[in-house]
């Protein structure tokens, strides 16, 4: 006998970035924030299935795997999570990946990590050491993002077009979060190509008539924003509580 329609769990479909995944964080002693809403969501709607992926826009094939999940899942619920690292994080490795190629952009990214094992966080002299030697690869090779602002705030445009198309589910988009002081040092533009991508996002999920987080107000509302930072990019559990917060109330505005 098959159970009724009725009864059978929602499904919540969840696009995360790293931080989705618990990045930066040695243990995960809580839920992390897709965990929390399906928690909240079940509270007030029943049973809720988890579908957590990692969604990227600007690698692999992204609007095919998009096409996938959302014809095989069937969601009640779908959350987007934007972030605008690829176009904001400037590294030497990404600089040489445009100049010469992946393999040797890897190639670099492995000596880098390498080199970093011994001198950071190694002592005062070492640690000195790796300073300075970034300073002059950043200096003699120069930094570039992974992809550049452009065509990755379209790429996410054109996601939440087609998110957009499933009328059935209630959507929430995330946008991307307070800048680090580690990344404002790395970029000292990332305070307004953030702003410049949360108005872009926000203003196509509104006129799509989704749901909209704040991500960047989620930090900044912190009694001390930097200390949530767990890195350069990842942030604590009190980061992803209030995350948690703003999808829900997102989900459930109606």
């Amino acid at each position: 006998m098959t159970e009724e329609p009725g009864l059978q769990p929602s499904r919540l479909l969840v696009l995360g970035a790293s931080g989705a995944f618990g990045g930066g964080l040695r243990e995960v002693r809580e839920s992390l924030w897709p965990d929390l809403v399906r928690e909240q969501l079940a509270a007030r709607v029943g049973e809720v299935d988890l579908l957590l992926r990692r969604f990227y826009v600007h690698s692999g094939e992204p609007f095919t795997f998009l096409e996938r999940e959302l014809s095989a899942g069937q969601p009640d619920f779908i959350v987007l999570q934007c972030t605008s690292f690829p176009a904001t994080q400037r590294t030497v490795a990404h600089r040489v990946d445009r100049l010469l190629g992946k393999r040797a952009a890897a190639w670099t990214e492995d000596r880098v990590r390498a080199f970093d094992r011994k001198t950071r966080r190694q002592g005062r002299v070492r640690q000195q050491v790796n300073r300075a030697s970034h300073r002059i690869a950043r200096r003699l090779v120069g930094t570039a993002p992974i992809i550049d602002y452009r065509p990755l705030v379209d790429g996410y445009l054109k996601a939440i077009d087609r998110i957009a198309m499933v009328e059935t589910a209630a959507v929430a988009i995330i946008g991307t979060g307070y800048a680090s002081e580690s990344l404002r040092k790395n970029n000292p533009q990332v305070d307004a190509l953030n702003e410049r991508f949360n108005a872009e996002i926000s203003g196509a999920a509104r006129r799509k008539h989704l749901g909209w987080v704040d991500s960047d107000a989620v930090t900044r509302n912190l009694a001390d924003p930097e200390s949530t930072f767990l890195d350069q990019l990842h942030r604590g559990l009190d980061w992803h509580r209030g995350i948690a917060e703003g999808v829900v109330a997102a989900l459930m505005r109606d």
